[in-house]
C-alpha cells in the first residue's frame, strides 16, 4: 500500500513538472513572438517627444486641444499616425474628359499656407511661364487645418486666383510634419496625375525647369530613378537637436540620400510607396525616410552637382557658388525677405 501511495505521489510530482514546463515554454514562446514582432521598433520603446496635440494628424488626439497644449506621444504613435492611410488631401485634379493630368515632370512645393509671399515670389520667378502642359506641372503643397479664418479666406481666394495649390488636411508643424507630408504628397501624385518624373521641392528651392526637363530627357531613366545631391554616411541625430532619430537602427549611418531640398523620383518608385503609404515606417527627417522607403527596391542612385546647394549665412549672403548651368540651387537658410531679393536676382541671371 505505501509503495502505490510512493508511486501515485511520484506520478504527480512528474505531472505536476511537466504542467510547469509546458507553461514556461508557451510564455517563452509568446515573448518570443513579441520581441519578433517589435524587433525594428526595439529602441523606440521608451522615446517620447513633446509637441502639440493639434499637429497630430488623428481626430482622437486632436479633440478639445489646442496649438498650446502639450502632450508626450510615444514614437510607435506617431508611426501609427503616419501610417494612417495619408490620400487625405482635400483638392482633387481631373484634366479633360474626367481623365487625370498627364505631364512629363510634375513639381510639388512643400511651403506653409501662411507663406503668401513665398509662393507668389515662386510665381514671380522661376515659375514664371510655365503652365500646365505636358511637360510640367507644378503645385503648391500645404497643410490646412487648425489655420484661422482670415488665412483661409486669403487661401481660397488665392487658389481660385492660380489654381497651384494642393491642401492636406493635417496641420503645419516644422518638426514633425515634413515625413508625413511628403507621403501625402507622393500619394496625392499617384492619385491625381499620370507622369513620368515626380519632384519633390522646398519652398526655398530655385529650380530652373527648362535645365531640369533638359536634363532628364538627355540621360532618360523612367524606371527606379532616384537623382538629386546625395549624402553618404551621414549618422543619425540622436541628441541635442529637434532632429533626433532614436527610432534609426538600420545601420550606424543612414543610408545614402538626396537633400531634401529637392529631389526627383521615377513614376514607378512613386507608385510603389503609393501603395505601400500605410506600412511605411516612420523617421522624422524625411530626406532619409525616402531613401529608406525605398532601399528594397532595385533603383539607379544617381548623384548630380547639377543640384546645387548654396547655403546662406546669418546676413543672408551667399556662401558658395554654382556652375553656369544647374537645375536646381537648393538655398538653405532663406526668409521671405531674403528669398524675394535672391530668387528675382536668380531669376534675371538665368541662362534659360
Amino acid at each position: 500500500l505505501n509503495f502505490t501511495k510512493m508511486k501515485i505521489a511520484r506520478l504527480t510530482g512528474l505531472v505536476f513538472i511537466l504542467q510547469v514546463f509546458f507553461i514556461a515554454l508557451i510564455y517563452m514562446m509568446l515573448i518570443s513572438d513579441y520581441t519578433s514582432k517589435f524587433l525594428y521598433s526595439r529602441d523606440q520603446q521608451n522615446f517620447s517627444v513633446t509637441y502639440s496635440v493639434a499637429s497630430i494628424n488623428r481626430s482622437s488626439l486632436t479633440n478639445n486641444s489646442s496649438s498650446s497644449n502639450a502632450t508626450k506621444i510615444k514614437f510607435r504613435e506617431i508611426e501609427t499616425v503616419l501610417n494612417t492611410s495619408p490620400s487625405y488631401s482635400v483638392s482633387k485634379e481631373i484634366g479633360a474628359g474626367g481623365r487625370k493630368l498627364s505631364t512629363f515632370l510634375l513639381i510639388m512645393v512643400s511651403v506653409r499656407p501662411e507663406l503668401f509671399v513665398t509662393r507668389q515670389v515662386i510665381r514671380d520667378t522661376w515659375r514664371l511661364g510655365f503652365n500646365d502642359s505636358q511637360d510640367v506641372i507644378i503645385r503648391f503643397a500645404t497643410g490646412t487645418k487648425g489655420i484661422s479664418e482670415v488665412v483661409q479666406a486669403r487661401l481660397r481666394n488665392e487658389s481660385h486666383t492660380y489654381k497651384d495649390i494642393v491642401f492636406f488636411d493635417f496641420i503645419e508643424d516644422y518638426w514633425i510634419t515634413p515625413t508625413n507630408k511628403t507621403l501625402s504628397m507622393i500619394v496625392w501624385a499617384h492619385n491625381n496625375v499620370d507622369f513620368t518624373y515626380f519632384m519633390k521641392s522646398d519652398d526655398t528651392t530655385f529650380v530652373y525647369v527648362k535645365n531640369m526637363i533638359t536634363e532628364l530627357r538627355r540621360r532618360p531613366v523612367t524606371k527606379g530613378l532616384y537623382y538629386g545631391r546625395m549624402q553618404y554616411k551621414r549618422r543619425p541625430v540622436r541628441k541635442g537637436s529637434e532632429w533626433e532619430d532614436k527610432g534609426w537602427d538600420l545601420a550606424a549611418t543612414y543610408l545614402p540620400f538626396a537633400l531634401g531640398g529637392g529631389y526627383i523620383l521615377s513614376s514607378d518608385l512613386i507608385a510603389l510607396l503609393a501603395h505601400r503609404s500605410n506600412y511605411l515606417a516612420y523617421h522624422p527627417n524625411e530626406d532619409t525616410a525616402v531613401a529608406s522607403w525605398i532601399a528594397a527596391y532595385h533603383y539607379e542612385r544617381r548623384d548630380d552637382k547639377l543640384w546645387c546647394v548654396t547655403p546662406f549665412n546669418k546676413d543672408k549672403q551667399l556662401e558658395g557658388k554654382c556652375e553656369v548651368f544647374v537645375i536646381a540651387q537648393l538655398c538653405y537658410g532663406l526668409n521671405e525677405e531674403s528669398m524675394k531679393k535672391w530668387f528675382t536676382m536668380l531669376a534675371n541671371a538665368r541662362l534659360t
